[in-house]
């Protein structure tokens, strides 16, 4: 019986199964690295959103703030300017001189008639039973006028390295003394030097609130009627990064550049109001970030002094190149680098923004947030006519 050609089944080869198991991990690989990639991208954004609205949040609430400051009424020559006023001046940060300087914005601020009557309810439980006749008609004076006494200022976070700042708000009575630590009273624009030997830090936790958190700094620059360009660093061209309304002298004398008033006259102005000067814009910087639980885009490698100019990091991935970002904020201390050598900063300057070169230890980590920068027209503004 004649049987045709059988029928035969044939398996793979060895070198076939590992050509296609060689196509498959390949291709398992490029799946794992596509989702790690959109797994990372998802991250970038979320995180990228979530900054965005920490710094929409703060620039709200300096907005808020400041937009309710108080000013003349008319051309100040007929004392309506009188009462009101603006007061921006430079303490350490927390009352601690280690720390470095903040501005500090005192000024005369509208108030409605519910937090008016919340604050002369504080004042009169805090004066007490036994509080004098001429402290009483102080108050009494002072309610009713629909105007307070703004506090507002960058204040410690808290956290272990000193790099949060948290920003805080006070209003107070026109008029209302705040205890010292000597026994006295003072009103909070009357307070010079505005530090800690005078005003305790407790009082200013006690009277002030937190309205933005997560910040690794706030400043403010004020245009002045000779401010030519907001980037001028120039005498005399550049913005103010002090003022006073009442260009009562505070300033004159000053050194330094970051505590001088080109504005100043001395104290005879104070009962002028025709000599009284408001900025036209107030611009306003703030950087903010995730908070102290945030992965750092950088940590110090090696312990550094305050002299030190060079700085070798770890973990570096994520620290962007000097010219992307000019400024980088080291524990509490702010720094700039001219140039990056893979983990190692060299040129960099010390002791930016106001803050103090110190020493950091192995493990301090580098942060740089994001940088929000707002202008907020003074409707008041008021250049000098008379000097």
């Amino acid at each position: 019986m004649n049987h045709g050609p059988r029928s035969r089944q044939r398996g793979f080869t060895l070198v076939e199964t590992l050509v296609v198991t060689g196509l498959l991990a390949g291709f398992l690989v490029f799946l794992v690295q596509l989702l790690n990639s959109g797994i990372g991208l998802f991250q970038e954004g979320d995180e990228g959103q979530e900054l965005s609205d920490r710094a929409h949040a703060a620039s709200e609430a300096v907005r808020t703030t400041l937009a309710a400051m108080a000013g003349p009424t008319g051309d100040g020559a007929s004392g309506d300017s009188q009462g009101v006023r603006l007061l921006v001046t430079r303490a350490p940060l927390g009352f601690d001189p280690a720390k470095g300087d903040v501005q500090v914005l005192r000024s005369t601020v509208h108030v409605d008639p519910r937090e008016e009557e919340a604050l002369a309810e504080r004042a009169k439980r805090e004066r007490g039973p036994a509080g004098r006749a001429e402290e009483e008609d102080a108050l009494e004076a002072a309610t009713r006028r629909g105007l307070g006494t703004l506090l507002f200022l960058p204040w410690p976070a808290g956290d272990a390295e000193g790099a949060y700042l948290e920003l805080r708000r006070g209003v107070f009575l026109q008029g209302e003394g705040v205890p010292l630590r000597d026994g006295g009273s003072m009103e909070v624009l009357d307070l010079q030097p505005l530090d800690g030997e005078t005003f305790p830090p407790a009082l200013v936790q006690a009277r002030t609130r937190p309205v933005a958190t997560g910040l690794l700094h706030v400043e403010m620059a004020f245009w002045s009627q000779f401010t030519r360009d907001w980037q001028s660093t120039s005498p005399g061209s550049g913005p103010e990064s002090v003022w006073d309304s009442a260009r009562a002298g505070l300033f004159l004398g000053e050194k330094d550049d970051a505590r001088r008033f080109a504005l100043d006259i001395g104290p005879q102005a104070k009962d002028d109001p025709a000599l009284h000067v408001w900025p036209r814009w107030i611009r306003v910087t703030v950087v903010v970030d995730r908070g102290p639980g945030a992965i750092a885009p950088g940590i110090l490698a090696e312990e550094v002094g305050p002299g030190s100019t060079t700085l070798r990091v770890r973990n570096d991935r994520d620290l962007p190149d000097p010219e992307e970002v000019q400024y980088l904020k080291l524990g509490g201390e702010w720094i700039r680098c001219t140039q990056r050598d893979g983990p190692i900063l060299r040129g960099v300057q010390r002791g930016l923004r106001g803050t103090k070169a110190a020493t950091h230890a192995v493990g301090t980590r580098l942060r740089y947030g994001r940088t929000q920068v707002f202008y907020l027209r003074v409707p008041h503004g008021k250049d000098s006519w008379n000097g």
